[in-house]
Order: C-alpha cells, then sequence, then structure tokens
C-alpha cells in the first residue's frame, strides 16, 4: 500500500482529523509553542484539536502563562488534560520502599490515567491520527497507548531527544523503556535537525521526516536595511528568546568576553521572559541591558537591528546528548534577520555545524571567553566578513527555514493530496 495514502484508505468517508498533544501550545513564548503556531494556523478548525495538561485560560492558568504569550491563539478545539490523581501510601511506607520503586509506583498510575484521559477526547474529536510532541516524560507514551485503544495512527514530533532530555536515572530508564516500544509503532517520526534525524536511525533504524523548525520572516524583498552599527558609539550583541540551563556558561563566557574587550559601548541586550534575579543567580551579571519579554510581532524588528545576534548553547550541562542534536527555534529568524550571528555551542553541536558548514555565522567552539572576545572584535572590524555570512545566512533561511515550505511538508505528513 502506498504510505501516502494511508490515511484515506485507512478511513475510508471520514474527515481526517489530527490530535496535537503538547505539554506546552500557542500563545505560549515556548519555542515549541511557536513551531506548532507556525505549522498549524492555516489548518482549517475541524481539521484538528489540541490537548495539552498546561491550562491558558483564566484563574486557573498554569503560572508559565505568566511568563509572557508569543503567538496569537490557534483556531483549533482546545483541552486541558485533568490532573492524575494517585496514592502513594502514607510517610511510614513511603520512608520504608526504596526511591526507585516509590518512583515506579507514583509515574505509572499517571501514565495509565493520562492514556485514559486522552483515549477519552480522541473518542470524542472523532480523531483519525495522534501526534505527540516531546518536551513531557509521560505524553509520548499515554498517547501511544491510547492511539493503540482507539486504533488509529500514533506519531511523534521530537523536538528535543526524547531519552536524553532527561537527566535523572528513573526518568531516563522510564523514557528508554517506552521509546524503545513506541518509536517502532509510530506511523510518522518528524524531526528538526540533521543530527536528531541521524541519532534516531542509528538507535533505531527508523525513518524520519525533516521538517526545519519554520521561519516567517526568509522573505527578504521587502526588508528595510539598517545600518551596522544601528548606532555610533556602541555595539549592541542581541539575543532573544528564553534562558534556562542549557545556555549558562555560554553567557557567563560571553560577559568574560565583552569586560576584557574593555569597550564601554559593547552591552549584552537581553529580550527574554527569564526572571532577571535568576540569571543573576546563576552567575549572568556584567555589561546587561534587561529587555524583557519582547512580543512576537516585534522580535523581526529587534533583530533587524541588532549589531551581533548571539546564539549561545551550554558546555557544562547534565544534558550533553539534548545539546548536541538541539536546533533552537530561533536560528530561521537570527538567519533571515540581515545581521553577523555569532554562535557559542559545543563543536560536536548541531548549532556549531550548522553555521560553520555554511559559513553563515561566526562559530566559537570552545568554552574560551578570549576566543569570544576575539570573535566579536573580527565581526567589528571585517565589513566583508559580515556581508559574506549575511549573503550566506539568508540564502540558508530560505532553503531550509522558510515557514511555507516547512506547513506544507508538515500537513502533507498527515493530509496527503
Amino acid at each position: 500500500m502506498n504510505p501516502t495514502m494511508h490515511v484515506v484508505m485507512k478511513h475510508p468517508g471520514i474527515q481526517p482529523r489530527l490530535a496535537v498533544v503538547s505539554h506546552v501550545l500557542p500563545p505560549s513564548w515556548s519555542g515549541q509553542a511557536v513551531m506548532l503556531y507556525r505549522q498549524l494556523r492555516d489548518w482549517a478548525s475541524d481539521e484538528y484539536c489540541l490537548i495539552s495538561t498546561t491550562n491558558y485560560d483564566g484563574d486557573s492558568a498554569s503560572p508559565l502563562v505568566a511568563w509572557g504569550t508569543a503567538t496569537k491563539r490557534l483556531a483549533g478545539v482546545f483541552h486541558v488534560l485533568p490532573r492524575e490523581r494517585f496514592s502513594t501510601g502514607s510517610r511510614w511506607i513511603r520512608g520504608r520502599v526504596p526511591n526507585y520503586l516509590f518512583k515506579v509506583a507514583a509515574t505509572l498510575p499517571r501514565l495509565f490515567q493520562r492514556a485514559r484521559h486522552i483515549e477519552a477526547l480522541l473518542r470524542k474529536e472523532r480523531c483519525t491520527d495522534v501526534l505527540a510532541c516531546t518536551g513531557d516524560l509521560i505524553d509520548p507514551p499515554a498517547s501511544f497507548l491510547a492511539a493503540s485503544r482507539v486504533g488509529i495512527d500514533f506519531s511523534l514530533y521530537i523536538f528535543d531527544d526524547y531519552l536524553y532530555q532527561w537527566a535523572f536515572p528513573f526518568e531516563r530508564n522510564f523514557a528508554r523503556f517506552w521509546e524503545r516500544i513506541f518509536i517502532r509503532k509510530a506511523r510518522h517520526i518528524i524531526v528538526p535537525n540533521e543530527f536528531v534525524q541521524k541519532e534516531y536511525t542509528r538507535r533505531y533504524g527508523v525513518k524520519t521526516s525533516l521538517i526545519h523548525n519554520p521561519c516567517e520572516s526568509c522573505g527578504f524583498d521587502e526588508r528595510p536595511t539598517h545600518p551596522w552599527p544601528a548606532r555610533d558609539g556602541a555595539i549592541s550583541i542581541v539575543y532573544t528568546g528564553a534562558i534556562y540551563s542549557a545556555h549558562y556558561d555560554a553567557f557567563r563566557n560571553l560577559l568574560t568576553a565583552i569586560d576584557r574587550l574593555e569597550q564601554p559601548g559593547v552591552r549584552l541586550h537581553l529580550f527574554t521572559a527569564s526572571p532577571r534575579d535568576l540569571l543573576e543567580k546563576v552567575g549572568i551579571v556584567g555589561p546587561i541591558v534587561y529587555e524583557g519579554h519582547v512580543p512576537n510581532e516585534r522580535v523581526r524588528e529587534v533583530q533587524a537591528t541588532a549589531d551581533i545576534l548571539f546564539l549561545p548553547l551550554a558546555f557544562e550541562s547534565n544534558i550533553p546528548e539534548v545539546i548536541r542534536t538541539s536546533a533552537p527555534g530561533k536560528i530561521g529568524e537570527y538567519l533571515a534577520a540581515g545581521r553577523p550571528v555569532l554562535v557559542h555551542a559545543p563543536e560536536d553541536s548541531f548549532v556549531s555545524w550548522y553555521f560553520r558548514h555554511h559559513r553563515c555565522g561566526l562559530v566559537v567552539d570552545r568554552p574560551d571567553p578570549q576566543l569570544l572576545a576575539d570573535a566579536i572584535y573580527t565581526i567589528c572590524t571585517d565589513e566583508s566578513l559580515r556581508r559574506v555570512m549575511v549573503t550566506n545566512a539568508q540564502e540558508r533561511c530560505a532553503q531550509d527555514f522558510d515557514e511555507r515550505v516547512a506547513a506544507a511538508k508538515f500537513r502533507r505528513v498527515f493530509l496527503p493530496v
């Protein structure tokens, strides 16, 4: 049977309807939510529904929502999964049960309850496919179990490596056990970059669909040009997006590098919802301008007026495998911005490979502040290098990250024509 005819032939006379299960969804500030918004916003509301453990409405909304929104809401029906109820016994029992067994006893009931809740929604919405997204330990296996009980296709969207994004032994072993089961049963596996694709092919021998994280601003014909530097006497190094443990030491290296330049006009501008006090606690202090969260409609303007766009990933992390295969959603935006990109990430990471291979940014792949200082100086003094990097970057954006191309690929996976 032709795989592209699978949905139509399996469900004759039934309108294809996709359920998307993700712990974050639009309008969240999360990069994963933004990518889902760009993939789904042109779908008709009756072609899909959304399922999440995070509530975005009213007084019961998750505290995460307070960090801000990045997009509009999608038109599809949105369902909030109820909190799972389970008992772990008395404190006396807990104190006498090994911690690993206690976690098993606490997690398995949650898994099966969530699977039942998802199953009920799949039946209610008459879904023909379910797409589980990574980022939550329980969502993928629960979605797989629910799809199996309903008798519909299960697919997986790998934003980050499902196995290695869990640093603690129990969570990683849980993920390893279930991944071995559902990955080979998945109808479709969507990956955001070549490194994740190679990893899952090596690990399980499965075929995947490569769809780079879409960028909505890859068209350059109407883009205004801005002088470089944007302001005389100042160099703005700009970062846009969330900051967490996958970035911390890279930012500390950058701030040390700026101090070594001894140029008072060089500043790091942070456009982020991440709280300032949290960043200061992890040592991200120095010549910083805290700009706060910027709405999605203004991100393009902010990036297009930066003198240098900073793209960091941590060198010291408890999830090095995830760092290696990570594809930040902002890559396409940075490529499209028309400004030089400074990458500071490990040598074996996808990010360093991509920018080095395509010569679309300056890469510092060792945790050395002096090398970063030298790179900043080179960008500031070498106009021809800036021009080459920007030209290459815009070409790569159009080639790999154009939103229209990515959205069309995504749609064809589930709604073949």
